[in-house]
């Protein structure tokens, strides 16, 4: 007995290069990439242009127009950690070697750690309102 089992070809556009650029902002350490420059970039596929920046020992940081922060997430090369935010307060937290303070639509980090990146989780305000570009396939060059 032979069975056929039939194969459907179908051409789809390949998935755009990045995830969710409107919702990520990415932020890396001006010295970050001497320290070890795959850990600096392993988060680029989230934001097609990371800002580079000083992010050592404050940081402050003002949400586009359209969005409010829903979570910020850091990184420090030297221990391979990630310390991650939500909601506090606008009049700030401090715990060990950090301080945090958060609006709904800004954040403030100081510490003493050496941060080489920040994520910052964004939340639209509304579905249609993006003030960038939308992803680019780079196929299509």
């Amino acid at each position: 007995m032979i069975i056929f089992i039939p194969i459907v070809y179908v051409e789809a556009p390949p998935p755009p290069p990045y995830i969710n650029e409107w919702e990520m902002d990415i932020y890396k350490d001006v010295g970050a990439a001497d320290e070890d420059i795959l850990l600096a970039n392993g988060w680029d596929y989230m934001d097609p242009e990371p800002t580079t920046a000083i992010l050592n020992p404050e940081f402050f940081y003002q949400a586009p127009e359209f969005f409010d922060v829903e979570w910020i997430n850091f990184y420090t090369i030297e221990d391979h950690t990630q310390h991650w935010f939500y909601p506090w307060s606008e009049e700030g937290t401090c715990w060990d070697d950090r301080c945090y303070a958060q609006g709904k639509d800004w954040f403030r980090l100081s510490s003493s750690l050496d941060i080489d990146v920040i994520m910052i989780k964004l939340k639209p305000l509304c579905s249609t309102c993006f003030p960038s570009k939308p992803p680019q396939n780079p196929l299509d060059d």
